[in-house]
């Protein structure tokens, strides 16, 4: 049992003293039903040192705290009535030996080993994830840069129009203007329009193309370079206007 010099109860606003183990008792009694306070702190001071056990209550649940004149970073215990608070503060006063401070001390000392393993877990699954991360990240640069020949082959497709020839025999032949006119452009100006023949697999073709003054003006004469298709030779791409000498 604790040799007790003098103790005090610290409620919000008041502070009631107590000088005895039996006028301790007694007042625990008194607040055994008293839950309107969200905090109580219990201190001792005893021939030995100073030391108490805090009750605080948040949202309907108390949680209790040891403490002593040289150390507070105790961890808490999580109880349901503030009636467990006085058993635990008479069975912190008929101790001989402080076994409040060793049950406190070991939950201080579990809980951190439970952190301790939940933070090495974490580690590790962040480690993990990380590395998982980077290999996928690494893996999407290489898709990505194996793919470029692939984005740049079919964009080169579309702008020289060499879509059309896809899976199809081709030939470059050259085609000769026979007659050209001038027509107005619908946004205004004028644009020259072409008419040109050629030959493939051995019959005449005839079609007609227009260009504008960025081209230049073509003569009758003039020839032009084509690739058409063996298959269709009216699927064709203009390659090149030739000037005749």
């Amino acid at each position: 049992m604790k040799i007790i010099v003098r103790a005090l109860f610290e409620f919000k606003d008041e502070t009631y003293r107590v000088n005895s183990l039996e006028e301790i008792i007694i007042f625990l009694e008194e607040l055994q039903n008293f839950t309107q306070y969200n905090f109580i702190v219990f201190k001792v001071y005893s021939e030995e040192q100073y030391e108490g056990i805090r009750l605080h209550k948040k949202d309907q649940i108390y949680s209790i705290k040891y403490f002593n004149q040289t150390e507070s970073n105790f961890d808490t215990i999580q109880i349901s009535t503030i009636s467990e608070y006085f058993s635990y503060v008479r069975s912190f006063l008929n101790e001989n030996e402080n076994k409040t401070r060793e049950l406190f001390d070991k939950l201080t000392l579990q809980n951190k080993e439970e952190q301790k393993i939940k933070y090495e877990k974490w580690k590790k699954e962040y480690s993990e994830s990380k590395v998982s991360n980077k290999s996928k990240f690494i893996k999407n640069i290489i898709i990505g840069l194996s793919l470029i020949p692939l984005v740049l082959y079919v964009l080169n497709l579309f702008y020289t129009g060499d879509y059309k020839f896809i899976g199809q025999e081709t030939e470059i032949i050259k085609a000769e203007i026979y007659k050209t006119n001038w027509a107005h452009a619908a946004g205004g100006g004028y644009y020259q329009r072409i008419y040109f023949k050629f030959k493939c697999e051995g019959k005449t073709y005839n079609d007609i193309t227009r260009i504008n003054k960025f081209v230049g003006e073509r003569k009758i004469g003039d020839k032009m370079l084509l690739k058409v298709s063996k298959s269709d030779p009216m699927r064709y791409v203009i390659l090149e206007y030739l000037i005749s000498e």
